[in-house]
């Protein structure tokens, strides 16, 4: 057996697991960043609408017209700004329904909708 075929038995023997793997997170992540988030998120952003800054405001309110929901990908950068503007949350239960949730979001956004509606 030549050196490179040798070489080349090893390397896809001792590295091609590792890399199937690595490849398998990798499109598991993006896969879960690419879902929506949970009621509870669209909770914490409507509860909080009044005591957000107007730049985090108009960065939901893109989303949410954009998109017509907020996936994890962008809620992550959006829960630092909304705990940075309102110095601090309580945060709701994680049962509810999702749609209303978001609904409830999006009737805040619009000014047709309380803050206080889901409690």
């Amino acid at each position: 057996m030549s050196r490179i075929r040798r070489s080349a038995t090893w390397a896809i023997r001792n590295l091609g697991l590792p890399t199937l793997m690595m490849a398998v997170g990798i499109a598991a992540a993006a896969v879960n960043q690419a879902s929506e988030v949970p009621a509870q998120a669209y909770t914490i952003m409507s509860d909080n609408w009044s005591r957000l800054h107007p730049d985090t405001q108009r960065k939901i309110s893109e989303l949410m017209a954009r998109r017509g929901r907020i996936d994890h990908w962008h809620y992550t950068d959006l829960f630092s700004a909304i705990i940075n503007d309102a110095g601090g949350i309580v945060m709701p239960a994680p049962d509810g329904d999702q749609v209303a949730a978001r609904q409830h979001l999006t009737a805040v956004i619009r000014g047709t909708g309380s803050t206080k509606d889901l409690l």
